[in-house]
C-alpha cells in the first residue's frame, strides 16, 4: 500500500560471468530518482536505482533492460519489471531472453498482470526476483545467474 511519498528501490545483481550493459527502460508510472539507471553492471557486482512516483501518478511502475554477451558469444537480454501501485499488492518479474528478441514492453506488462511468477530463464541462465508485498518504500531485488554447466 502506498502513501503520497511512494518509491521503489531496485537492486540488480549480476552473476552471469560477463558485464551487463543498460539498453533501455520504460516508465508507465513515475520515473527515475536522483541518480540514473546503472549504465553497466560488472559480473559479481550490483546496481541500484530509485524509481519515484510522480505527483499525478498512481504508483511506481516501470521496467529496465540490460544486454550481456558471455564467453561463448551467446547474447542475451535481461528484463526486470516492477509495479508498486496504490492499494494493491506489489509485483516484480524478471526474464532472460535471446538478444534477438524484440522488447515488447506492453506484452511484458500484460504477462505480469496475470501471473504471480517472478522467475524466467533462457538456455544457460536463470533469474529470480522478489519485492516487498506492500509499502510506500518497497525494495525489489532481481538476480541473474549463469548455470554452472554452461
Amino acid at each position: 500500500m502506498a502513501s503520497d511519498n511512494q518509491y521503489t528501490f531496485v537492486q540488480l545483481c549480476n552473476a552471469t560471468g560477463c558485464t551487463l550493459i543498460y539498453t533501455g527502460q520504460i516508465d508507465w508510472h513515475g520515473g527515475i530518482g536522483p541518480a540514473p539507471y546503472p549504465q553497466s553492471i560488472a559480473n559479481g557486482e550490483q546496481g541500484w536505482f530509485l524509481h519515484v512516483r510522480s505527483a499525478s501518478q498512481p504508483g511506481s511502475e516501470g521496467a529496465v533492460c540490460y544486454r550481456g554477451v558471455d564467453t561463448n558469444r551467446t547474447e542475451f537480454i535481461w528484463i526486470v519489471y516492477w509495479i508498486n501501485p496504490f492499494n494493491s499488492q506489489n509485483k516484480v518479474f524478471a526474464v532472460v531472453l535471446p538478444s534477438s528478441s524484440n522488447v515488447d514492453w506492453d506484452r511484458i506488462r500484460q504477462e505480469i498482470a496475470g501471473t504471480d511468477s517472478t522467475n524466467g530463464d533462457f538456455t544457460g541462465y536463470f533469474t529470480h526476483a522478489s519485492i516487498d508485498i506492500d509499502g510506500n518504500f518497497s525494495t525489489a531485488k532481481a538476480v541473474v545467474t549463469k548455470n554452472a554447466n554452461n
